[in-house]
This record gives structure tokens, sequence and C-alpha cells, in this order.
């Protein structure tokens, strides 16, 4: 099994979201901040394979031609 690479620039900026992301949702929640931290990383992560999936659906913005792969 080969595993992906991993761009530390974007992945940094990543971190970056979720701890800012945490600290104000635990600001606002009174939760701790790495429960936080981890409900905005999943939220993330999340959001990106719904993004993928949707823009490589046909007629999305990767397969405009509505053509299935």
């Amino acid at each position: 099994m080969k595993l992906a690479h991993i761009n530390l620039k974007l992945f940094a900026v990543w971190l970056a979201l979720c701890a800012l992301g945490g600290a104000l949702l635990s600001w606002l929640s009174g939760m701790p901040f790495w429960g936080g931290a981890a409900i905005v990383g999943v939220a993330l992560v999340i959001n990106g394979v719904v993004a993928e999936v949707e823009d490589c659906a046909p007629g999305g913005f990767l397969n405009p031609r509505g053509k299935s792969k």
C-alpha cells in the first residue's frame, strides 16, 4: 500500500485552522480545546470529501459534460 504524499504547507494550514476553530468553539461553548479542535478537524475532512464527490459527479465542476467515470 502506497501512502499519499502530504504537502506540509497545506497540512500546517489545516492544523492552524483546526486550532483556531477549536479555540473559538472552546471559547463560545466552554468545551475543552482539544475536543473543539477535533470536531473542527473532522468537519474539515468530511467537507472536503463531500466537495470532491460532488465535483466529480456527472454534471459537477470537474465533470461538466455529465459522463460517468
